[in-house]
């Protein structure tokens, strides 16, 4: 009869309830592994889908993408996990990476209520509270859509509010983020392991899950370190735990991770990691040293309190500080108005680990009520819990039929709905442009133009996605002069200093044909070539549209602008850009390596418009080096020996990413020795428990 109950409670804990938690999360998207494209439009997905392409245009090297913010280094992909996975789909299974982008976050969506399952019932030793905590994510809206009528207006439903993380996914194409939901309680489900049983199964996996999700993107990232700050403050918090032994193992878990991620996580990576919702610095900069002081004082204060009264109830500590952690990050974006004040980068987006925050808390305090009905007798324990899981169903059954009902439809594909991507505007963009464009020119498209001109056309522009990726100094400055900024004289010289040959003012087929805020300014300025479908074109007056320039000499000694519209040495700049009398051609032969030929004024430098990084290097026809510089705008700027040239100029690795493979590859070979139990001073049997 034991034997019966454990099997029965086996196939319930391992089967039954992680399927009704796979349906709910596959009721509400299945068309989602169908089609190719997103028929929401103002979606960033297409995005991460060009970034798979980047990685297929630029293999085996994959040292360089041109086409985006002026060139950039690919070492600095900010999202690298998705993209890489796509690409291997198309390996692997031979489908499109639009398809595998849909079939990937899919898997995502619906295999996040299982990670939260799982992470539930670890921290409240209940498969129960675990089930309760994972619906109520799967099926629940936003508390900041309950709290906040403008989060909760961003909803496609109308009698409802859908779950936050379907409107994040579907409307604006969170791939990365709903891929890094998936794997952040999985990472925190072994890093607690690891601290309560410490062997190195339980290690290997924590580190594993971590690194996946540090490569997911930077909301993931934070996510994790909140997650794990809380799970190792908890355990800190319990009672009889080995304070020196939890630190020790969670350094060590730390230390593996960076390792693991180190070929990735660079230096020159992480100097654009967090660069978006960068504000976060200057505000922590601001509280040193006092505010700083009265936070730690708090935490102090916390700690006492969750030893000598949440320490009573197992997982409380950990639960409430991760709850509180991220309800005041994204409570203090929302309540702070229109200054939107960022604790960590991208706060806004910390909202779902909010509400992963709430739903463990829930799934905890059932589990509380349970336990404490058990102490009195335990065969009611059994029933309330059979209640419980009844209700759960009954309560939840009728909002989760409505959701499944009804969210399908927006899930379906742009195909599905009988539209074709060639007929919308960004397809006619992007083929206009292809046939506009002269020479070297890049272009300036705003909104989702920008993020679908790639996929049709392969030609330079300012943008593409996120500034994330960025290396050069100016790129995101000169977008913001071009889409908000009144000045027309500005906005043209940074149009001639980024070799910009063709402007599109959106039109209403750009769903964000409200990003230029001064389009009037352009008339004076540009030469009005044609308006079609509503996008007018504009041609810029380039004096020399090759991106390879021979330039006077003392361009190199114009100051650094202090701001986008320091306009003396900006016009300073330019003049000289312009003057330069020298004809030179530039032909790229790979990604990452052009030619460079023509005949120099004597005295001239060679400016390229390409983005500087370490890594560039030039050698003549003789095969002798160059000097390589940066202009005081962030370009390319080389020496030449002779007034004749044919200079090959190529990207390498610099010595920071070779550095960080190194480390992986070093890091890797401490976790073999880990594994065959070698001898090492962080892993015995008293600190680790082996």
């Amino acid at each position: 009869m034991k034997f019966i109950l454990k099997l029965c409670k086996f196939f319930i804990t391992w089967i039954i309830l992680p399927a009704i938690l796979i349906y709910v999360g596959w009721a509400q998207i299945y068309p989602l592994f169908t089609g190719e494209f997103t028929q929401h439009l103002g979606s960033i997905e297409v995005s991460y889908i060009q970034m798979a392409r980047f990685i297929e245009n630029s293999s085996p090297q994959f040292l360089w993408q041109p086409n985006w913010y002026l060139g950039y280094p690919m070492s600095v992909l900010y999202t690298p996990l998705l993209p890489i996975l796509e690409y291997l789909a198309k390996i692997f299974f031979n489908i499109s990476y639009s398809h595998a982008y849909r079939v990937i976050t899919a898997f995502g969506y619906i295999g996040v209520l299982v990670s939260i399952y799982l992470l539930g019932k670890e921290i409240s030793k209940s498969a129960l509270a675990g089930f309760v905590s994972g619906l109520i994510f799967g099926i629940c809206p936003s508390i900041f859509s309950l709290m906040y009528s403008e989060i909760g207006a961003d909803s496609f439903l109308t009698e409802i509010i859908e779950p936050r993380r379907f409107t994040n996914l579907i409307r604006w194409g969170e791939g990365p983020h709903t891929i890094s939901l998936f794997f952040v309680p999985l990472a925190g489900l072994f890093l607690l392991k690891f601290l309560k049983k410490g062997n190195k199964f339980t290690m290997l996996l924590a580190v594993f899950f971590s690194a996946i999700v540090a490569m997911t993107n930077i909301v993931g990232a934070w996510a994790l370190i909140l997650l794990d700050f809380s799970l190792i403050f908890g355990s800190l918090c319990e009672k009889d735990s080995e304070f020196i032994n939890i630190i020790k193992k969670s350094l060590l878990v730390t230390l593996l991770t960076y390792g693991v991620i180190a070929f990735w996580f660079n230096s020159v990576f992480l100097s654009t990691f967090f660069r978006e919702g960068g504000s976060s610095l200057n505000y922590w900069s601001m509280m040193f040293p006092w505010g700083l002081m009265g936070i730690i004082i708090i935490f102090i204060l916390f700690y006492l309190f969750g030893q000598k009264i949440l320490s009573k109830i197992s997982g409380l500590s950990g639960t409430c500080m991760f709850l509180i952690l991220t309800f005041v990050i994204v409570n203090t974006y929302f309540a702070s108005g229109e200054s939107k004040l960022e604790l960590v980068p991208q706060a806004l987006r910390l909202s779902l680990e909010t509400d992963i925050a709430v739903a463990l808390m829930i799934g905890l305090l059932v589990s509380v009520v349970i336990n404490l009905i058990a102490k009195i007798n335990k065969a009611i324990s059994y029933g309330v819990s059979v209640s419980v899981l009844g209700f759960a169903i009954l309560f939840f059954g009728p909002r989760q039929l409505n959701l499944s009902a009804n969210l399908p439809k927006y899930t379906q594909s742009l195909e599905k709905t009988g539209k074709d991507l060639k007929t919308t505007n960004m397809y006619q963009v992007a083929q206009n442009l292809s046939k506009k464009v002269k020479a070297d020119e890049r272009v300036f498209v705003a909104g989702n133009y920008s993020f679908y001109l790639n996929y049709f056309a392969n030609i330079g522009q300012l943008r593409g996605a996120l500034y994330q990726s960025a290396t050069h100094p100016w790129a995101e400055h000169i977008y913001y002069q071009e889409t908000n900024g009144s000045d027309a004289q500005i906005s043209l010289a940074w149009l001639k200093i980024a070799n910009i040959g063709k402007l599109v003012i959106s039109g209403q087929g750009d769903i964000y044909a409200d990003d230029f805020k001064h389009p009037d300014k352009f008339d004076n300025i540009l030469e009005f070539d044609e308006e079609i479908m509503g996008d007018k074109y504009y041609n810029v007056p380039l004096v020399n549209a090759s991106l390879a320039k021979g330039v006077a000499a003392e361009i190199s000694k114009v100051t650094t602008p202090v701001n986008a519209i320091d306009r003396e040495p900006i016009l300073q700049y330019v003049n000289i850009l312009e003057s330069g009398k020298s004809k030179l051609n530039i032909k790229q032969i790979q990604n990452n390596q052009y030619q460079i030929s023509g005949n120099l004024e004597p005295g001239e430098l060679i400016l390229t418009q390409i983005t500087h990084a370490d890594g560039w290097v030039a050698y003549d026809e003789r095969g002798k080096k160059l000097e390589v510089k940066k202009d005081p705008l962030g370009f390319i700027l080389i020496k030449p020996l002779a007034a004749n040239i044919l200079i090959n100029l190529q990207y390498q690795n610099p010595i920071s990413v070779k550095i960080g493979k190194l480390v992986t590859i070093l890091t890797g070979i401490i976790i073999l020795i880990l594994i065959i139990k070698l001898k090492n001073p962080l892993m015995t049997e008293k600190n680790i428990g082996i």
